[in-house]
């Protein structure tokens, strides 16, 4: 019966030494070599967007910020809000922001932003 203890909690273990050690190496992976952040910017400004309203959801930068993009007043329930990289050279950006986009200018695509596994449109309003 010792005998057979034994080997169970050697067994139980291993198994337990063996699932940290795949944790470890998990973990160190994606720390590493993980996706991070990365802009890149058209040399020429792209195409537009035809949208009216832009809200901050989060600010990357204090000239930099994501938000969500749409035509209707209440973005919350714009069904075709897209999310933007929202890019305005001095601009501070805050969280929750609401920015209208002023007659006669025009959201237009600048780049690409990659973050948490999503690419989205970088954009600046002129």
């Amino acid at each position: 019966m010792r005998e057979i203890l034994g080997s169970y909690f050697k067994w139980k273990i291993a198994v337990f030494l063996l699932m940290f050690a795949i944790v470890t190496v998990v973990t160190a992976v994606n720390f590493f070599y993980g996706e991070r952040s990365a802009l890149t910017v058209f040399p020429a400004a792209s195409e537009t967007i035809d949208v009216k309203y832009l809200q901050v959801f989060e600010v990357v930068e204090p000239d930099m910020a994501l938000a969500r993009a749409g035509n209707e007043r209440d973005i919350v329930f714009d069904r075709d809000a897209i999310d933007v990289l929202l890019v305005g050279e001095g601009a501070n950006y805050y969280d929750k922001q609401r920015i209208d986009v002023p007659d006669g200018k025009k959201v237009r695509r600048v780049g690409t932003y990659k973050k948490y596994g999503k690419t989205l449109p970088a954009v600046r309003i002129e």
